[in-house]
């Protein structure tokens, strides 16, 4: 998609000369659109010749090789809807990308367009897919999607995000990337990659040219560019992933395909991983793991042949055994042998770096086996030994046959030969992988501390809570003192792990999983077998409305907090009217609504209610339903916006003691008065809301006995009345 060099410098030339041209699509042939002779540009490379068109008839398909040519206006004139062309970023087979300006909201907007009057209802309907797509996702790793729309010609476009920057394949053709550079990218595109499949989109082209990064290390940026050929995950059988993809159809870049991809079979997350661990090979060695002299070669070498990871990178450092085992185990031929997720990815990444070097030093060959040692040399250099390949003659047989079906398919325009460019090919180092270090370890620690906020002490960095290890952890939690929540965060629950802790920690009543994830859906049964006073449910994104549901029926559970789950939806938190006997309920950085909070409110018993909604659209209505829970005693809504509340509804409630209204907007004094009507009513803060001091004046004139709790509040000295406050301690100012 991106003009080489040359190229690049002959469309900017023009650009400035404000004189419009086409390029074209395959051999990126720049012709000028005004007529004249190559003196009427100036300023052009030496020694390059710019073609001239006689007449803006001539410019439909290129004189070379017929490919469809892309038309760019004089500067300043409309390409398309309201955006004036700029410049252009890039170009390919089917259409380019432009910088353009939004000519009423002066937005600088890169415009994506398809350009040929003979592109399909099938292309059209992908490329309005990839707008839908991108609307979906906001994430600071991934591209942003303004606009979308068809031109008079009936041709999509597309207006997404603006960004300078380089693409990594541009910075891979110019220089080698640093140990650390690479893992930040690889950090951040793990990052993109994990909200984009939390959505249930797979991107199915990732490689360096679909990432583009700004800034310098450690200050890297990286998007995530071109969802074109993406697809829902849940869709891959369904009727809208029959109709985009037919059978044996196949997309994605040669150099960073899997194996499955290229068998035209179906995908998933772990397609991605796959092709993000052929970019992380090449930003570490210097070149993709496979390469052949052409397209099919290349696919034959991914689908048939083992990686052979170097044991140093092209820079000279050495990547450490538990680093190339996670690279090893997301380049596995088989899916299920790959990391299940970006997350699981991340999270691997995170714990290989909190080891540091210096655990590689206890690294056995029980996780790493080298089937060929690099042999040093007298100065301590490794030379680096052939390649052998591994692969069975069978194998190699039979996915020849298939490749030979796929050959027509496989020679359509997807693969452009030519297009992609990498650095030649480096010495390499065979080694094998074992699957014990396949995910790589993740970080896995027990918090002693108490539940009123104690720092939280880790005791232990695990792979996966397995019996033996979730035996281990209760141990210690038991000689810590057995303080506050048992919490596991940052781990893989197995099923037998749970089973441990259903037998050997019967007796803890008070569970929190933190940022805990799981594939066996028996968990979440498992853990509402025993009976539990308390479960704290936070950052757990395998967690959905099922699962959840299952939970609430846990026998004796009275607290419940969920934190920050985002796939539990109304569906799920229907759950919460099981609970037997509700006590203190909290559902921070969740999406709520008015007419869920309807369906489970009221709830008898219940004494404590947290509402931190992610996003406030609430309403005022839900408080009607809040009014009659008559035993609650303390009530805390964050980050709402209450200027359209009737806090007097709230003087239903006759045994409301403290109320909370931290980061809230609106609260002004009139609203506040309101509270003189809770008679109960005993203690109020307002830490970072945008209450003042006459909202403050307002609760201590109007309510006796109640005390206020201010956060960076500091009062007029003049004012009397707050200065006499804060003596008798009716304000307490928290700083």
């Amino acid at each position: 998609m991106w003009l080489v060099a040359e190229k690049s410098e002959i469309t900017r030339q023009l650009e400035k000369q404000g004189l419009g041209f086409t390029v074209c699509t395959s051999c990126e042939e720049v012709l000028a659109i005004e007529g004249g002779s190559p003196a009427a540009a100036p300023g052009l490379p030496q020694g390059l010749v710019l073609a001239f068109a006689p007449s803006p008839s001539d410019l439909c398909r290129c004189s070379r090789d017929g490919a469809p040519l892309l038309r760019c206006p004089p500067v300043g004139e409309i390409l398309v809807g309201d955006y004036q062309f700029l410049s252009l970023i890039g170009v390919g087979g089917m259409g380019g990308v432009f910088k353009c300006r939004h000519r009423l909201l002066d937005k600088i907007v890169a415009v994506k367009r398809l350009l040929d009057e003979s592109v399909s209802e099938r292309d059209k309907l992908r490329f309005k897919q990839e707008a839908q797509v991108l609307s979906k996702l906001q994430h600071k790793n991934l591209v942003t999607v303004y606009d979308f729309g068809f031109d008079g010609a009936g041709l999509p476009y597309l207006a997404m995000e603006y960004i300078e920057g380089q693409t990594l394949s541009q910075i891979l053709k110019l220089r080698q990337l640093s140990l650390e550079e690479s893992l930040l990218i690889f950090e951040q595109c793990l990052a993109g990659l994990e909200c984009a499949h939390r959505a249930g989109i797979i991107h199915r082209d990732i490689k360096p040219g679909n990432l583009i990064l700004r800034g310098a290390y450690p200050d890297l940026e990286l998007k995530i560019l071109d969802f074109g050929i993406a697809k829902a995950a849940t869709g891959a059988g369904g009727r809208e992933g029959q109709s985009l993809t037919s059978a044996g159809e196949v997309f994605g870049s040669p150099l960073y395909m899997s194996p499955e991809q290229a068998l035209g079979r179906a995908v998933d997350e772990r397609t991605d991983l796959y092709s993000l661990g052929c970019v992380l090979f090449e930003m570490l060695f210097g070149a993709p793991p496979f390469r052949g002299a052409n397209s099919m070669e290349t696919v034959f070498k991914h689908v048939n042949e083992e990686p052979v990871v170097p044991a140093r990178t092209a820079g000279g450092a050495s990547p450490g055994m538990r680093l190339t085992g996670l690279l090893a185990s997301m380049l596995s031929k088989d899916p299920a042998a790959r990391p299940r997720s970006a997350h699981e990815c991340r999270l691997s990444l995170e714990a290989i770096r909190s080891l540091g070097p210096s655990a590689e030093a206890g690294t056995d060959g029980r996780n790493l086996k080298r089937q060929v040692e690099p042999e040093a040399d007298e100065s301590g250099a490794a030379d680096s030994p052939a390649v052998a390949v591994k692969s069975s003659p069978a194998k190699r047989g039979l996915v020849a046959v298939i490749l030979i079906v796929l050959v027509g398919i496989l020679g359509l325009a997807v693969f452009r030969p030519g297009k992609t460019s990498a650095p030649g090919a480096v010495g390499e180092a065979e080694a094998g992988v074992d699957r014990t270090i396949g995910s790589a370890d993740k970080a896995v620690a027990l918090s002693a501390g108490s539940h009123a906020g104690s720092s939280p002490e880790s005791l232990e960095a695990l792979v996966t809570a397995d019996r033996a290890q979730v035996s281990r952890l209760i141990e210690k939690y038991r000689r810590n003192g057995r303080r506050g929540d048992f919490k596991l965060s940052s781990l893989h629950l197995l099923a037998e792990g749970i089973d441990e802790l259903n037998t050997a920690g019967k007796d803890l009543t008070r569970i929190e999983l933190e940022e805990c994830t799981w594939t066996d859906k028996t968990v979440a049964r498992k853990l509402s077998i025993c009976r539990r006073e308390s479960l704290s449910l936070r950052e757990l994104e395998y967690l959905d409305d099922e699962q959840f549901r299952q939970l609430c029926r846990t026998p004796g559970l009275k607290d419940l907090t969920l934190q920050a789950c985002p796939f539990v939806t109304e569906s799920g938190l229907i759950g919460l009217k099981q609970l037997k006997e509700p006590r203190h309920i909290e559902l921070s950085q969740m999406s709520l609504s008015h007419s869920m909070l309807n369906n489970i409110l009221p709830m008898a018993g219940m004494k404590g209610l947290v509402i931190d909604p992610i996003k406030d659209n609430l309403g005022r209505g839900w408080l009607d339903s809040l009014a009659e829970c008559k035993s609650l005693q303390w009530l805390r809504i964050l980050n709402v916006d209450i200027s359209t509340y009737s806090l007097s509804k709230l003087g239903r409630l006759p045994h409301l003691q403290a109320l909370s209204l931290n980061g809230c907007n609106g609260v002004s004094p009139a609203l506040l008065k309101q509270l003189r009507l809770v008679r109960s009513l005993t203690v109020v803060y307002l830490g970072g809301s945008d209450a003042r001091a006459d909202s403050v004046k307002a609760v201590l004139e109007n309510c006796p006995g109640v005390k206020v709790h201010f956060g960076n509040f500091v009062p007029d000295p003049e004012d009397a009345y707050l200065q006499q406050a804060v003596k008798s301690g009716r304000l307490q100012i928290e700083h």
